[in-house]
């Protein structure tokens, strides 16, 4: 630019309940201090107002009077009444946070090329998921990150032409119009009248002896830094009392879909249908997720759900002792990876059930990775052909290589890495980590690889060990019976020499105490399971509504009601998304009691 950037303040400091409206209140107070004081400070942006019922289609419809009911009992959650358990302000996860920029602005704006979000504090895991907001707080450190990248994003929109307006030569009448459409999209929904005068006046600041286009600049660089968008802010139940449930307006039902649905922020179909009504209605939310499913976006997500539920991703990082053919490269690693995508987008998109994504003996392949399994290719000359086939000695998607080879050793299969993903992510039911070894004080290790020694002999002697014997309890039964495949994920029926033994069992659940053998049986009981039915979803939950459910409140309805629906539906799986849009938890906005907040940043009262 040509002129000073603005000087940097602390947007808030972090506070560990981050539910309060007031929070949104000390952020966009924040943001709008500060700013560079050799031009005309814009007016601060202020928080508007929800809705209100007049405001015609897309607007809020305020129950009166409002339900409080904080803890349904079982006998409620049977009925019809409307319990969604709370809802945590959410900031952006950082592919959010990417996605949405490159719809704003395009991808070109990335300075260096480089994502966004590389440049930012990475997100903690919590439930499973990145986009967990217990644990997507935002430190000092967040807020300087994302200040600096929000300048930087300006200045590089400017600088690729994005601001080369056709109506430049009619000035602020022009910026105003930008600032309302900019605006709409960033924020997800229409600007306040004073949100316009705010950001207009921000325009006249920065184009003051500078070009129009830099005024843009610092209109766009604030908005990016603005808790509207980077945070998903829902004011429905602003001023109202804890317990007080209200339905969601349509524009935060079209936010809501589309992060859970597309990772990014709402387009043009999604805006449209909110201001017209279409998702004021259950059947309008549920017409709107079948269209959302058939678009490639959906892909993106269904990607980063299996990724980060089954550890997908990290097979690219496994390196293996052996050599084998084809190699255990970078393009095998890339096709198992994207064989799990395939093959799932398949299942959901085609109607399929969760007893299909659990046990199909078919897949996706390459002719690459159809050698890997031993499988037939029907064009085996054609390298990158990708095919439905057959695939021998598979059943499911928890038994490709993406899977088996990643919950690996290098040079051998791992039962206990295995059965523990599988009891964490699959029964949801969470395993410590391994205890320390007195000696050495460091974490206690898979047992060494010996020479005519099975894996399951070893892992056996290894979980008679009174340290280890309890864990190991409820995972080896869970691991052994993918003992068929090595830690490349080939199927194979010796090991050292010996025939291999897999005998699992369900411990810990409904099904206990009946032993089976090897990967197929255990792939049929286990789709069977109410607490693996149970656990994909609560993992859906988890994963669309951006927190871990709890085991009493309104959250004990939504998990009931999902769960007679998706038995009901033959574990449908796209139903089990489109039940989960359309539930109260999605649907409707519960307040909380707000906890204390700090004092704002000194100079900021």
């Amino acid at each position: 630019m040509t002129h000073s950037s603005p000087q940097k303040t602390p947007l808030h400091r972090t506070v560990s309940v981050v539910g309060s409206v007031a929070l949104v209140a000390l952020l966009v107070a924040a943001c709008s201090s500060g700013d560079d004081v050799s031009k005309p400070a814009a007016p601060a942006a202020t928080v508007p107002p929800p809705p209100s019922a007049s405001t015609g289609p897309g607007a809020m419809i305020i129950p009166d009077p409002p339900v409080v009911i904080v803890d349904p009992t079982k006998e409620q959650c049977d009925g019809a009444g409307v319990f969604p358990g709370r809802t945590p302000l959410r900031r952006l996860a950082l592919n959010e946070y990417d996605s949405s920029i490159a719809d704003l602005l395009g991808v070109d704006v990335f300075v260096d090329g480089k994502a966004p979000s590389l440049g930012l504090v990475i997100d903690t895991s919590a439930g499973g998921f990145l986009n967990n907001a217990d644990v997507t707080t935002t430190s000092d450190l967040h807020v300087e990150n994302f200040y600096n990248t929000a300048l930087a994003l300006a200045e590089s929109a400017r600088v690729k032409g994005k601001f080369a307006l056709p109506c430049a030569a009619m000035g602020a009448v022009c910026a105003e119009q930008f600032v309302r459409d900019f605006g709409l999209r960033a924020f997800r929904r229409p600007l306040s009248q004073d949100e316009v005068t705010s950001y207009t006046a921000r325009f006249a600041a920065g184009s003051m002896g500078a070009t129009f286009e830099e005024g843009l600049e610092w209109v766009v660089g604030r908005m990016l830094q603005s808790p509207h968008f980077l945070y998903r802010v829902e004011l429905e139940t602003s001023g109202a009392g804890p317990g007080v449930v209200k339905p969601l307006s349509g524009y935060s039902i079209a936010t809501r879909l589309s992060y859970f649905l597309w990772q990014t922020t709402p387009d043009a179909m999604l805006l449209s249908a909110a201001a017209d009504g279409t998702l004021d209605t259950k059947e309008g939310v549920a017409a709107m997720v079948e269209k959302m499913i058939q678009t490639d976006r959906f892909e993106a997500t269904l990607r980063s759900f299996h990724d980060q539920w089954l550890d997908v991703r990290s097979v690219a990082e496994k390196s293996k002792e052996a050599t084998i053919d084809p190699p255990w490269d970078s393009n095998l690693k890339l096709d198992l990876i994207e064989e799990i995508e395939r093959f799932s987008r398949e299942v959901y998109e085609s109607g399929g059930s969760f007893t299909e994504l659990m046990t199909a003996n078919w897949s996706f392949l390459t002719p690459r990775l159809a050698a890997h399994y031993g499988a037939v290719h029907p064009n085996p000359a054609a390298a990158e052909e990708w095919a439905r086939v057959e695939v021998p000695h598979r059943h499911g998607l928890l038994t490709m290589a993406g899977f088996t080879a990643s919950h690996s050793s290098a040079n051998q299969s791992n039962v206990a890495k295995r059965g523990a993903w599988l009891r964490n992510q699959l029964l949801c039911t969470e395993i410590g980590a391994p205890p320390v070894n007195p000696t050495n004080g460091e974490p206690i290790v898979a047992p060494p690889k010996v020479p005519g020694e099975t894996t399951a002999e070893r892992f056996k002697k290894h979980s008679s060990d009174p340290a280890c014997f309890g864990c190991h309890t409820l995972i080896d039964p869970l691991g052994l019976p993918f003992e068929y495949y090595d830690e490349f994920g080939r199927y194979r029926d010796m090991d050292e020499g010996q025939p291999v033994s897999a005998p699992g069992e369900f411990t810990g659940t409904s099904a206990a105490g009946t032993p089976f053998e090897g990967p197929e049986a255990f792939a049929t009981g286990f789709a069977k399971l109410p607490e693996a039915q149970s656990c994909i979803v609560s993992n859906w939950f988890r994963y669309g509504m951006g927190r871990t459910e709890a085991a009493s409140g309104g959250d004990r309805c939504t998990m009931t009601r999902q769960l007679k629906r998706f038995s009901a539906s033959g574990q449908n799986l796209k139903d089990l998304i489109v039940g989960l849009a359309t539930s109260d938890a999605f649907r409707f906005r519960m307040e909380v009691a707000d906890a204390p907040l700090p004092p704002p940043p000194a100079g900021q009262q």
